[in-house]
């Protein structure tokens, strides 16, 4: 049986204060995938937990809602036009190895943005 580190009731009402971002049709697969990178980041020591406070449920919910906005995105722009100007008409392009390192980093900077004092980061012994 999986184990979920947080709820959709808790991301749309604790986390967003009832305006959610990510509906809870899709929220179940994209935390699945928050909570896999989230694994990896503490070396699967949440796994052994029964109980998850705050800080590990923003980090999914913040999570979800990076793995959502860059699938979003990636579906409606996938020619990957950062700007568009009309007059002298004008486009500049974004490369797409620069929109994956930019998710990369956003998703890290929110696992060490919630977890770092946590000491599930931690990797010693």
């Amino acid at each position: 049986m999986k184990v979920w580190y947080t709820s959709y009731d808790y991301y749309a009402n604790e986390y967003c204060g009832g305006a959610p971002v990510v509906d809870s049709t899709g929220f179940r697969k994209l935390l699945l995938e928050a909570q896999s990178l989230i694994d990896m980041y503490t070396f699967n020591r949440l796994k052994k937990m029964t109980e998850y406070g705050e800080e590990i449920q923003n980090c999914c919910c913040e999570l979800v809602e990076i793995i959502s906005d860059y699938q979003e995105r990636k579906n409606e722009n996938p020619s990957n036009i950062s700007s568009e100007k009309i007059k002298n008409y004008s486009v500049t392009y974004e490369s797409s190895e620069n929109i994956s390192q930019r998710y990369e980093s956003n998703k890290k900077k929110v696992i060490f943005k919630w977890l770092a004092n946590s000491g599930l980061l931690y990797r010693g012994y």
